[in-house]
């Protein structure tokens, strides 16, 4: 079957134009793929930074990371509707995994820097109770806690307190309400707390 140049999709309706890069995609047509990139790629680097607040530079991997999972996995779609709302959610997947990547390097450099307690923490734990914790074990222990929490809940608490983001960026990061956005962020709380305390009860 010969490949669909850009050319070709040119005068087509929006739904035919979808439907052809689905079929091409799914047949492994490089064009068809290129094709789609181009039309998709301004579209989807906005859609990254107005749902995030993020800049350029992590919106271009969001993207990057989209696209290869539109070439490993292109649905059977007939309209741009549907092709639009699936790529909108490819989008926002990889933007909440990017996010995860995040949090994980965020609490493996916190284990990292308290790995080797400097010589003033050492002396300030001969000083005290050894009863109780130093400053360095009680940060080791949140980052241990903040890694054993669910994954969305790890990205909404990177987004709010790490990036700063508003819960209104958070809600469309998740795509859901600003007050949805702000119990999401008050349950990680919670559950963090929780951990904390080492208890297993809501």
């Amino acid at each position: 079957m010969p490949s669909v140049t850009p050319t070709d999709r040119a005068n087509d309706s929006p739904d035919a134009r979808a439907a052809a890069w689905c079929r091409g995609i799914r047949a492994g047509d490089p064009t068809a793929l290129a094709d789609f990139y181009q039309h998709w790629f301004d579209r989807s680097v906005a859609i990254v930074r107005a749902r995030t607040g993020r800049d350029e530079s992590f919106a271009l991997d969001v993207v990057h990371d989209a696209i290869i999972r539109v070439a490993r996995g292109m649905p059977r779609l007939e309209t741009d509707a549907d092709l639009s709302r699936w790529m909108i959610r490819v989008l926002m997947t990889c933007v909440l995994d990017r996010l995860k990547q995040e949090a994980r390097e965020v609490a493996r450099r916190g284990v990292a820097r308290n790995t080797e307690p400097s010589t003033s923490t050492v002396s300030a734990t001969h000083r005290n109770d050894r009863s109780r914790p130093t400053i360095d074990e009680s940060f080791e222990m949140l980052q241990r806690h903040f890694a054993e929490l669910k994954p969305d809940q790890r990205a909404a608490l990177t987004l709010r307190f790490w990036f700063g983001r508003s819960l209104a960026a958070i809600g469309r990061a998740f795509s859901i309400s600003e007050d949805a956005a702000h119990g999401k962020v008050r349950a990680s709380l919670r559950s963090l707390r929780r951990a904390s305390r080492g208890d297993d009860h809501p």
